[in-house]
């Protein structure tokens, strides 16, 4: 059962998903478009949309998890990491780009791979920044610089899970602040990966602060709504986290959320807990091994509240609850694998 081209209406209107902000794409690659988001980009930012068939899966399907969830973000990073050499012209920063592995759950998008594929030799950093337990203060615990371009301008690229952005805020100051030691600075920026409104906005400012000349935001499938919370990243639906009924609506292009609306929950989380999607994590010491079971249980429980709190809505239709169920059993599925 797919959404009738009524039913995406419906749901635009409903929880006001900006669509109109989005420019039409072009074709990158293989199976991937590009889509300039026309109202987030000004003079030296620049924002867009990469879609792409694994994009969508890992926004729709939370099941994914462990070597599948790797080999996923594996073969976008390539696609991606063509199309973002090509729309950033880092073929002329050969030498002097730098990739930042965000620890622990940064690495996972596989990016320095892509880039390599694309580039051959640059050069990664690693920093573990990590919130205090009354989540008030931010500490970097781990960072090696080590690789770090000396006397030069640098193309940064930080592939991450973007929410808030107060985690990568503190990621550019520290980075700032280590390029300098040795004469160097941040001249391009680029942010890869899930990325809310209010955390591309954040990091533009501070971009802005740091005197970094161009930055350039490739979010994935859609730059997303985020929820009360302040932690989940909704494509379309109701702000899971608030009592009262709230809308949230993302940015993205039509075509794309034609495609996604039929196998995305709505409200969901699309990144979901990230870190516990990876089968292992490096903390900057060890690797560590991850509990799959958390992501999956926290997953299915939040599909099943949302199923329990919305099911009488109007908006809410026959074709949500054969999406819910189908991500249920997909997850039930895969926690008894994980077992």
């Amino acid at each position: 059962m797919r959404a009738s081209e009524k039913d995406v209406e419906g749901m635009i209107s409903t929880f006001k998903v900006r669509i109109n902000d989005v420019n039409d794409g072009f074709n990158m690659g293989k199976e991937l478009k590009v889509y300039p988001v026309r109202t987030l980009s000004r003079p030296s930012i620049e924002a867009y949309i990469l879609d792409a068939p694994e994009a969508r899966a890992l926004a729709c399907f939370p099941h994914i998890v462990g070597e599948a969830f790797i080999q996923l973000n594996r073969k976008l990073s390539t696609k991606a990491a063509e199309a973002i050499v090509n729309v950033v012209g880092l073929e002329e920063w050969k030498g002097y780009v730098v990739h930042v592995h965000v620890l622990r759950a940064g690495s996972g998008y596989m990016m320095s791979e892509g880039l390599k594929h694309e580039l051959g030799q640059i050069a990664d950093v690693y920093i573990r920044p990590l919130y205090s337990k009354n989540r008030k203060k931010i500490e970097i615990t781990y960072s090696d610089f080590s690789q770090l371009p000396k006397n030069a301008g640098l193309a940064v690229v930080i592939p991450d899970t973007v929410a808030t952005g107060f985690t990568l805020i503190k990621v550019l100051r520290k980075l700032a602040e280590e390029a300098n030691k040795v004469g160097s600075w941040i001249d391009t920026l680029v942010i890869y990966g899930f990325i809310a409104d209010y955390g591309l906005e954040r990091i533009a400012k501070e971009a802005k602060a740091l005197k970094i000349n161009f930055t350039y935001f490739f979010a994935l499938e859609d730059v997303a709504a985020l929820a009360g919370n302040y932690y989940d990243m909704v494509l379309y639906g109701p702000d899971t986290s608030q009592e009262a009924f709230k809308p949230l609506g993302a940015i993205t292009h039509y075509d794309i959320l034609r495609e996604c609306i039929n196998y995305y929950v709505p409200g969901l989380d699309q990144p979901g807990d990230w870190s516990n999607r990876q089968p292992v994590l490096f903390n900057g010491n060890t690797w560590e091994k991850v509990d799959l079971l958390q992501h999956l249980s926290e997953s299915r429980e939040t599909i099943e509240s949302i199923q329990q709190r919305y099911s009488r809505y109007m908006w809410f239709k026959k074709w949500h609850k054969h999406i819910c169920e189908a991500q249920i059993r997909a997850i039930k599925a895969q926690e008894e694998r994980c077992s």
